[in-house]
């Protein structure tokens, strides 16, 4: 018998949200993805078995196995009860008795854990193996179904495994209402001192970390954990200008949901003005053909009406179909002289944007709403001495916040190009280094 093998460190993202390049949760796994690469053995990404793409970025991508029971459930309640709002919080309860509601949290919660076990059981894993499980968007299904694994298969678990959830939004986002405050509490107590499997929480967000710590009274522990970005994003950096002077290019970039703004674009862009000076305005808006929402193919459809009467008495509107691959996304992004963020979900005051971010590794200035997450980062970057951006209170401030940047756009990208380097000081990308060296041991781990 030869000499055994050395153990090995595996990082399996774990993400059933994944069913589409569409939004950012695709580029939030790669970016993890990417970045593990360095520090663990073996990374895997499993995602719905609906998300189809050719080796993102050299990755190992594996579709989530299912029970014939579980996947014939959650069939029968998309025709029952099909999810048409795109600005619907995570996990936002349907109109269906209180009973009903348990009874499908707890079957998606037993689903979730069956997943898992099998996901793991498919992997050749060593019995002295470590193995980290990352679920990077952590609502009130995944944290109930880590629960299940914990009861029903952590007992069989030979190596050591540990749970990595990161919490995405506050506390009463997460259980949308649809869990008493106490028994959510009690459930993160629980898990925070599991040992077996350790299950630890993370949240990119400062304040969703302090969020937690109130509605926990600080007995779980929270890991401020970077924001990822693709590797791709700051190589894109272009140096500006990039086009004719003559053309000020603003981008809407991202999914097409009605909580990020998208239901406000019939009123944003007749507001906007077709020329500051003698500067033509051309907006690009990226949108989603294939949504669910009727509110959203409404707006779609009188954009493409829109685009049709295009006029010298209008901005020139493009629209993007999306999504795109990384190096056409980033590319489009990266030539964009302005971003407009008009997020109006409340999800937003403590959730991070990380659309916001890769304008951010872009260079590309941002207008965003006032109280957002976004709003908190410029702020901070002019406490710093840096305005790289501006910030609307209404939408209908949002034309002048623009002429704002359009008047001293160069001074912003300066000022954008320096604060990046103050915000790398703060936030590494590097979230698998946090991932191996987090501890349960303090309330909250500084991001280097």
């Amino acid at each position: 018998m030869g000499p055994a093998s050395p153990p090995q460190t595996w990082l399996v993202i774990f993400d059933p949200t994944l069913k589409s390049l569409d939004g950012h949760s695709r580029n939030y796994d790669v970016a993890i993805a990417e970045a593990a690469r360095d520090w663990f053995d073996r990374v895997v990404l499993f995602s719905d078995r609906s998300f189809i793409e050719d080796s993102p970025r050299d990755l190992t991508l594996r579709p989530i196995p299912e029970s014939l029971t579980i996947r014939a459930l959650r069939g029968a309640a998309r025709r029952i009860a099909p999810r048409r709002d795109s600005a619907a919080l995570p996990n936002s309860p349907v109109r269906a008795p209180r009973s009903l509601q348990r009874l499908w949290m707890h079957l998606r919660a037993r689903g979730f854990a069956d997943s898992v076990a099998r996901c793991l059981a498919g992997l050749l894993i060593g019995p002295t193996d470590r193995i980290h499980v990352l679920i990077q968007q952590a609502d009130l299904y995944e944290i109930s179904g880590v629960n299940q694994y914990w009861r029903r298969y952590a007992a069989f678990t030979a190596p050591p495994i540990t749970f990595h959830l990161i919490l995405r939004h506050d506390s009463d986002i997460t259980r949308a209402r649809q869990e008493d405050p106490a028994e959510f509490r009690d459930r993160l107590i629980r898990l925070s001192s599991s040992t077996h499997p350790r299950v630890i929480f993370h949240t990119d967000s400062e304040a969703i970390a302090s969020d937690y710590g109130s509605f926990t009274d600080r007995q779980v522990p929270i890991n401020v954990v970077p924001i990822p970005v693709c590797r791709l994003a700051e190589s894109m950096r272009r140096p500006w200008p990039t086009h004719a002077a003559d053309c000020l290019r603003i981008a809407i970039m991202g999914s097409s949901r009605l909580e990020r703004g998208f239901g406000t674009l019939a009123t944003l862009i007749t507001q906007l003005p077709p020329r500051f000076s003698d500067t033509r305005v051309c907006l690009t808006v990226q949108v989603n053909r294939c949504s669910a929402d009727p509110h959203v193919r409404q707006i779609i459809r009188w954009l493409d009406t829109r685009v049709i009467q295009n006029s010298p008495d209008t901005p020139v509107l493009e629209l993007w179909d999306g999504p795109a691959t990384d190096d056409v996304y980033f590319g489009r992004f990266a030539d964009s002289d302005i971003l407009i963020a008009p997020y109006t979900s409340l999800k937003y005051v403590r959730s991070t944007s990380g659309v916001f971010v890769e304008a951010l590794y872009l260079g590309v200035p941002a207008v965003v709403m006032h109280g957002t997450w976004a709003a908190g980062i410029l702020q901070d970057a002019l406490h710093c001495g840096f305005a790289i951006g501006e910030i609307a209170v209404g939408i209908g401030e949002i034309p002048s916040r623009v002429q704002r940047l359009w008047e001293r756009l160069s001074h912003y990208k300066n000022d954008l190009r320096r604060y990046l380097e103050v915000w790398k000081a703060r936030h590494s990308t590097n979230i698998a280094k946090h991932l191996l060296t987090s501890a349960p041991g303090g309330y909250a781990a500084t991001a280097e």
